[in-house]
């Protein structure tokens, strides 16, 4: 290695494309989040035209992974909080 950079200016970040929908970031955004961009609300928006109780059925999802954790903990003795659903904010 030469000069002055160090091993974390040579590791490269990952890159979030933000001109492509994702679907979590899409989730986070029918679920009132703050991590998704505008291309996510466009995407989310068109859902909703086609799907109108998406948010309905994205909020009964997360109560739904939320008491099923809630569950888990209890019967492992965990008192971590984090959701087990995949893809989804906390």
């Amino acid at each position: 290695m030469t000069g002055s950079s160090s091993l974390s200016d040579q590791r490269q970040r990952p890159v979030i494309d933000t001109s492509v929908a994702h679907a979590a970031r899409v989730w986070n955004y029918w679920l009132g989040g703050k991590d998704n961009y505008p291309i996510d609300h466009e995407f989310g928006q068109r859902v909703r035209e086609v799907m109108p109780d998406i948010l309905d059925i994205a909020r009964a999802d997360r109560g739904f992974w939320s008491a099923r954790s809630g569950t888990w903990r209890g019967r492992r003795g965990s008192t971590s909080s984090s959701t087990s659903a995949p893809g989804c904010p906390p």
